[in-house]
């Protein structure tokens, strides 16, 4: 049994690896993340890139859906107006 933050786990949280894959697209396209979580009971999930928390956003520009055993990111384009940014995207359990 693993503690983690005041809660005990009777199965480790980690990430579901079978279905990852390195993804590439174009600037404008839809980014669509999702993860297999493995955790007892369910872990929080956190997204991060480059050190700062993702957050759904209000435009709905960016969603997150964390379910007890899935977490899916997806970020939609809105044309000029949108910066994008090059990073790292971590998911943390």
């Amino acid at each position: 049994m693993i503690k983690s933050n005041l809660c005990f786990f009777s199965v480790p949280p980690k990430i579901d690896r079978k279905h990852l894959k390195d993804i590439v697209i174009s600037a404008g396209e839809v980014l669509k993340l999702e993860a297999g979580i493995i955790a007892e009971p369910p872990a929080d999930i956190i997204w991060l890139m480059e050190s700062e928390i993702i957050q759904t956003s209000n435009d709905q520009l960016v969603q997150i859906v964390n379910e007890s055993n899935h977490t899916k990111l997806v970020a939609y384009s809105a044309g000029r107006n949108v910066q994008v940014k090059n990073g790292k995207l971590k998911s943390i359990l």
